[in-house]
């Protein structure tokens, strides 16, 4: 009881000097939520991101107490803790007939649905449309949308759409199990009841399946109420030239906010997986010019899918190469990886290697060629990588279970040398664990699928790697960059929100494809109607106001050639200059401060020997487009690495067609006996 007083009194005390203190607003919501968490109320998130954020809030909170060891908060996404709450039942008792389909073995089931479909074998990609399937399957359960009301319409999508769902269910239906879209309506069904309180964070907007139970799950008091956000005290507008000279203000903003103080930063940026590139280099310049980027205390919330990552591509080569052979543009890679046996040690050999590849011009390639070809070009260490590949090649069966090519594979990459010889850092360390628990995964797939071959199992693996979005967890940093889907219910000591330009924000609405368009505006689907985008803008932008105690809204004026207006939810808020004059980038700087270079003009090379001089008229055309790359490839040889790919090269073409030309000449021997021929 003296705790539960203790913590009322912080309460009030913040919320009285929050008036006349900043940075108590942003910790008003933070205190609430403690004080749900340390009551044991289960905290149901609207996204991993926020889950993530919300745990470490609450660790460092603990930890302000002096707290050595505390009890893990139920911090989760709402589809995550539903899925809990199914395993629990089941290892009850409750439905032990019942099980849950993971998220691959539901795709593998869709993708054999549609591609078996008459629908299906007319599509140029069955597996897109899988996918697009299981979107407006998810969508149909999270809004109520009933299959009896689908099958009302006759255009061919909703026809297909009807059909594959049908299939679908009949294939659970016999393998006894639902997927992750089920859950609400099992959960509903079986009336099932929180054992401990529940409270949702960071909900945009609620699903009608989830808000279904919210309402029984209140009625049998079992929910509590979410922590009152704070009030910003300042909100501004700012404008920008472009979108590049947007996210240059933004990093120097973050970077004033830091050396102010701030330690939770947030800048929201639109398209952030789009645009990772350009955002990573703008911070960089003003948080690390000159260093790595990995030196800023900067977080990209903008996970990658697993495939992307080099230490993947590296394995995928490896079995793409042992599975279905590979031309010398895929080998090529292989010599230069890094996540190979002997990578380090016969680096300059494997180069070399590389290099006569280029002038081998091999249509196919596979383990046992790149064998001989090691030990042609001296790469011993390869060679005995190759020998041991090959050797778990011979012994591949022609069709097995995904659990037996999960094995196999596995043997492949070791027998390669994968992941390399030297120390992997911390995020190469989290990739190769995090690839051996898709491998298991991709095992984990003979509840749905038969024997099938290793090109099929390849291709399975490959699909399980690209729809893993994989983010290595790394020290909190002061400034988190994260999109604006996901940032709902994140707090920050200042927030920054970019791209809030007219043609974006609210955006335009993008409908379920295979939905019909009725239906989806009767369930309350937001993103079907324009109305229902700007709602869901007008939560967004409540919530981006209210998530710190200064919070930048902004927008660049051009797009290309195209001019752009800012958005007019902006128009209550007050408008500041343009941000350009602080959006110099330390590149530009650079350059303008560049200093003067001594210019020496030099137009006399070294006397070349008649017995060296040979080009003949390629002299002189080198010579007049460019004297230094006369002197680099007429004197020292230097050129450029042939191009790799199949066929014959532009220069070799045109030698043929001389010799060519010439045999024929030389068997015609005059303009008469040509016309004749």
């Amino acid at each position: 009881m003296q705790s539960v007083r203790n913590r009322r009194r912080v309460r009030r005390r913040i919320c009285v000097s929050s008036k006349d203190d900043p940075a108590a607003l942003s910790s008003n919501r933070a205190v609430n939520l403690h004080a749900l968490l340390d009551d044991g109320v289960a905290v149901l998130t609207a996204s991993r991101r926020l889950a993530h954020d919300l745990r470490l809030s609450y660790a460092k909170y603990a930890h302000q107490q002096g707290q050595r060891v505390w009890r893990a908060p139920t911090l989760m996404p709402w589809r995550t803790w539903l899925k809990t709450q199914f395993i629990t039942q089941r290892s009850e008792g409750a439905t032990p007939s019942l099980r849950l389909l993971t998220r691959t073995q539901s795709r593998v089931l869709w993708e054999e649905v549609v591609a078996g479909s008459a629908q299906g074998r007319a599509l140029l990609s069955a597996a897109n449309a899988a996918r697009l399937a299981e979107q407006s399957w998810r969508r149909m359960h999270d809004h109520g949308i009933a299959l009896d009301a689908l099958r009302a319409f006759t255009a061919p999508e909703h026809v297909a759409l009807a059909q594959w769902i049908s299939s679908y269910t009949q294939r659970c239906e016999r393998l006894g199990a639902i997927d992750e879209s089920q859950l609400a309506r099992w959960a509903d069904e079986t009336k099932l009841t929180p054992t401990t309180p529940i409270a949702l964070a960071g909900f945009d907007v609620v699903p009608p399946a989830l808000q279904r139970l919210i309402e029984r799950w209140g009625a049998a008091d079992r929910v509590r109420g979410a922590p009152e956000p704070p009030h910003a005290n300042r909100i501004i507008v700012r404008s920008a030239t472009d979108a590049d000279a947007e996210l240059t203000s933004a990093a120097q903003w973050a970077l004033k906010a830091v050396r102010s103080g701030r330690t939770n930063v947030g800048v929201i940026v639109p398209d952030l997986q789009r645009r990772r590139e350009s955002v990573q280099r703008a911070f960089a310049e003003v948080f690390a010019p000159g260093r790595d980027y990995n030196a800023a205390p900067i977080v990209l919330a903008a996970p990658q899918s697993l495939l992307d990552y080099p230490l993947i591509d590296a394995a995928m080569l490896i079995l793409e190469l042992a599975v279905r052979g590979g031309a010398s543009a895929l080998v090529g890679r292989l010599l230069r990886s890094p996540f190979i046996a002997g990578a380090h040690d016969e680096a300059a050999a494997r180069a070399l290697a590389d290099v006569r590849l280029r002038d081998d011009q091999r249509e196919r390639w596979d383990w046992f060629e790149l064998e001989r070809w090691a030990a042609v070009t001296h790469c011993t260490q390869l060679q005995r990588a190759a020998q041991n590949v090959s050797a778990s090649v011979r012994t591949a069966p022609s069709n097995a279970a995904p659990a037996q090519w999960a094995a196999h594979f596995d043997a492949v990459l070791r027998a390669a040398g994968w992941p390399g010889d030297r120390s992997l850092n911390s995020v190469e360390h989290q990739t190769v664990v995090k690839f051996q628990e898709a491998l298991a995964e991709f095992g984990a797939l003979d509840a749905v699928l038969n024997r099938i071959s290793q090109r099929a199992a390849l291709h399975h693996l490959r699909t399980v790697l690209s729809d893993i979005a994989f983010e290595p967890q790394s020290a909190p940093g002061l400034v988190t960059i994260i999109d604006a889907s996901t940032s709902a219910g994140m707090s920050f000591d200042a927030l920054w929100v970019a791209g809030l330009q007219a043609e974006r924000f609210p955006a335009a609405p993008s409908p379920d494809p295979l939905l019909p368009i009725e239906l989806q505006r009767e369930a309350g689907v937001s993103e079907a109607s324009a109305a229902g985008m700007l709602a869901l803008a007008r939560r967004q932008l409540a919530r981006w106001t209210t998530a710190a105690p200064d919070v930048v809204l902004s927008w660049p004026h051009m797009d290309g050639d195209a001019e752009l207006s800012a958005s007019p939810l902006l128009a209550p808020f007050d408008h500041e200059y343009s941000a350009d004059a602080d959006s110099v980038s330390w590149a530009r700087t650079l350059f303008e401060q560049r200093p003067e270079l001594e210019q020496v003009l030099d137009t006399r090379a070294p006397r070349l020997p008649e017995a060296a001089a040979r080009g003949g008229a390629r002299i002189l055309e080198l010579q007049s487009v460019c004297p230094f790359r006369a002197q680099a490839e007429l004197r020292l040889g230097a050129r450029s690495l042939p191009r790799v790919g199949l066929g014959v090269e532009q220069v070799e073409r045109g030698a043929l067609l001389h010799h060519v030309l010439a045999d024929v000449w030389g068997a015609l021997r005059s303009h008469a006996r040509l016309a004749d021929e």
